[in-house]
């Protein structure tokens, strides 16, 4: 046996506590998200306070007729009992009968059967919606409390320019921390190609999934905020975020596990590579009397040709002080060319180049 009552919020708490039923079936039909729990006084993210997002429903167990909600907008609910009960149809009629009560029709019975069918698939899709489904996230290094960072950054960084990999400071300042980012400023990420599609920009913090910045002509992603804590960011295609999701206890959680930093590294590569303070790296035979090349390995093939920097010595004359440049950009290893006009370095002289203190970089980001 159900009983419907629908209510009307407007934004304070309310007490509905004239339902039939064990158990309370909760259905938002307004266009905000709604909280429903057994005990008053809600509180966003409490124990046992659930959010129920437009459109959804929520079966509340043991509420015993009594439920409290607070949003706004219009809301149906329908206590149920489900007592289990033995029922046997009469073969001369369209009448069942229920163990010791009198006849009900066949269709009386039916609606009900039928009414709990769908709030199960409500709740069902429900759980779907927010757990279950995930889109391709199409930014790289997007979580924050274990970033890619060949750079070695750390604290507070107040340099415009790239930190963690792939990731950019353009105003104010960002603290990074083993929760995530701080940001009292703007970070941006540049992607290569812009999806023809509608997109969702998202970031998640302590607080919530929060609405982030994709300028299509730019191809920028971009996050703002004044000490905000930002652990999570993703750009996906479609009309809805999948970032994340609240737990039954009200809890923020990805909807997808954190990534795989070596699938993670190697994509921040193509843009970015930090070679190693002291290795050495021989000189080839390319070599005139106004440069010497020579081969570094890398772990991708890089987006472009980059840009080389660092303390990088030839061993034959530490004294020079050589220009450096990438002329090849091969699948597994790029070709560096060091240049210095006139160096009087003879032709059969072994020169190795040695990457002194801080190492060097091989920079192709956008």
């Amino acid at each position: 046996m159900f009983e419907t009552e629908t209510v009307i919020l407007s934004g304070d708490e309310i007490e509905v506590d004239d339902l039939d039923g064990f158990h309370t079936v909760v259905h938002n039909l307004g266009e905000d998200a709604i909280y429903a729990s057994k005990k008053p006084h809600i509180k966003h993210g409490a124990k046992n306070v659930w959010k129920i997002p437009p459109g959804a429903a929520k079966l509340i167990s043991t509420t015993n007729g009594k439920v409290y909600l607070l949003g706004t907008g219009e809301v149906e609910l329908t206590g149920q009992d489900h007592q289990v009960i033995n029922i046997s149809s009469s073969p001369s009629s369209n009448v069942m009968y229920v163990d010791g009560a009198s006849g009900v029709t066949k269709k009386y019975v039916d609606e009900q059967i039928s009414e709990v069918n769908n709030c199960i698939t409500v709740l069902q899709d429900d759980k779907a919606d927010k757990s279950e489904i995930s889109n391709l996230n199409l930014l790289d290094n997007w979580y924050f409390t274990d970033p890619i960072n060949q750079r070695g950054a750390s604290g507070t960084v107040s340099d415009m320019g790239y930190f963690i990999d792939r990731w950019k400071l353009t105003d104010g300042t960002v603290e990074i921390t083993s929760g995530g980012l701080v940001l009292n400023g703007t970070i941006v990420q540049r992607l290569e190609t812009t999806p023809s599609q509608a997109v969702t920009a998202t970031y998640l913090t302590s607080s919530g999934v929060q609405s982030a910045e994709y300028d299509s002509d730019a191809k920028t992603f971009s996050i703002s905020g004044n000490g905000v804590l930002v652990i999570a960011t993703k750009l996906e295609i479609g009309g809805r975020q999948t970032l994340a999701h609240q737990d039954d206890i009200g809890k923020w959680v990805l909807n997808d596990p954190p990534p795989n930093k070596t699938l993670e590294l190697m994509k921040c590569q193509r843009y970015f590579i930090a070679l190693k303070q002291y290795e050495v790296f021989k000189g080839a035979n390319v070599r005139t009397g106004d440069y010497i090349d020579f081969f570094v390995p890398t772990p991708v093939q890089m987006r472009a040709i980059p840009a080389v920097s660092g303390n990088i010595v030839a061993t034959a004359n530490s004294e020079i002080v050589w220009e450096y440049s990438c002329v090849v950009n091969g699948a597994s290893m790029i070709r560096i060319r060091a240049s210095h006009e006139n160096h009087n370095i003879p032709s059969d002289l072994a020169v190795d180049f040695e990457l002194r203190e801080g190492g060097a970089f091989l920079d192709a980001n956008i």
